[in-house]
């Protein structure tokens, strides 16, 4: 099991129990570098977990656009974290309230 840090998420057809669509939600381990991407709910409901190398890939960018999340991967790219509290304070500085999920 990894912590994931949740970049962002966003529920856009919220009345839709079975949404394969919506809520999508974008997690990461500082730990592990691994991204956790999620999609849809009930019976639509799928997620993964996957190195930061593979999820930076183009098939994935859609997800990041779609909650623009995109100066995440910036961030990652071109900061030199000098912990994980380090990473939290930069990342909290983008995004309200971090909430975690074990996946």
């Amino acid at each position: 099991m990894r912590t994931f840090y949740v970049i962002a998420r966003k529920d856009m057809e919220p009345n839709l129990p079975h949404s394969s669509n919506w809520p999508k939600v974008i997690g990461y381990s500082f730990k592990d570098n691994y991204f956790y991407l999620s999609e849809g709910k009930g019976h639509g409901f799928v997620a993964n977990d996957m190195h930061e190398s593979k999820a930076k890939r183009p098939e994935w960018l859609e997800i990041f656009t779609a909650l623009d999340s995109t100066w995440f991967l910036n961030m990652i790219d071109n900061t030199n974290f000098t912990s994980e509290k380090d990473f939290l304070d930069k990342l909290t500085a983008h995004t309200e309230k971090v909430d975690i999920i074990t996946f």
